[in-house]
């Protein structure tokens, strides 16, 4: 008998915190709307460093602001470090297609070349995003923070860049520490009185999205796709500019 007891104790705390973690998606869910509008109404511009960083850091945003916005894409480099550049480009075409980006572009500047020693001089990246910004008339610019998420020389360099641009509203992807980073969608109820708070259901489009990057979709990426946060959960935060 006691051990019934126990038992059913477990199971009514364990119902109770599914309640709670649901009662947490849905506030999540139906605040979309009014975080779009926080965003912005005109052309919104995603900037990341390479191929691939769209799927698997800004999904829950793309996935956001795809259906209400027009939205770009546009990675500063082609990913070339292992001489994969050409592969890496056209499959950054294909996950902007399934993920319903307005235009895909990838650069392959040399002043802006993928490495991970490579630093990127932050004048390059603002004169490159800038012309964008000012051709396609984007109001709204999204990028990484200042820790990248990963850390990498080159995520830090696009944030960098993007502080000398005053003519858009900027909004940047909070990097985290590593027990959140690989929480997956518990991260939930920490994520709740962050600013902006994006979220994404679908496991399948999460990785259907790193999947179209078929180069480098290896054992550890498909392991980032299964339990990191930012296949889940995007917190951003507006950029004073």
């Amino acid at each position: 008998m006691e051990a019934l007891l126990d038992s059913l104790t477990y199971l009514k705390w364990g119902f109770l915190a599914f309640q709670l973690f649901f009662v947490g998606l849905v506030v999540a869910v139906v605040r979309v709307d009014s975080l779009r509008k926080m965003i912005g109404e005109g052309a919104v511009l995603l900037v990341t460093a390479h191929p691939d960083d769209e799927s698997m850091f800004f999904l829950p945003t793309i996935v956001s602001l795809a259906g209400s916005h027009s939205l770009h894409l546009l990675c500063l480099s082609t990913g070339n470090a292992d001489g994969l550049g050409r592969v890496r480009e056209k499959e950054l075409q294909r996950a902007g297609t399934l993920l319903r980006f307005t235009h895909t572009t990838a650069l392959d500047d040399p002043r802006l070349q993928d490495g991970m020693t490579t630093q990127w001089d932050a004048a390059v990246v603002a004169e490159v995003v800038q012309s964008y910004v000012s051709e396609h008339s984007i109001s709204t610019v999204i990028t990484f923070d200042a820790q990248g998420v990963s850390g990498h020389i080159n995520h830090r360099a696009v944030q960098n860049g993007l502080k000398r641009i005053t003519t858009v509203k900027k909004f940047e992807l909070q990097s985290t520490g590593l027990l959140r980073k690989y929480m997956g969608i518990a991260d939930l109820m920490q994520s709740l009185g962050e600013d902006i708070l994006f979220v994404n259901v679908s496991l399948g489009l999460a990785w259907r999205a790193m999947a179209t990057h078929h180069s480098q979709f290896v054992w550890y990426r498909k392991l980032f796709v299964l339990f990191s946060r930012y296949g889940y959960i995007n917190t951003l935060k507006p950029v004073a500019s």
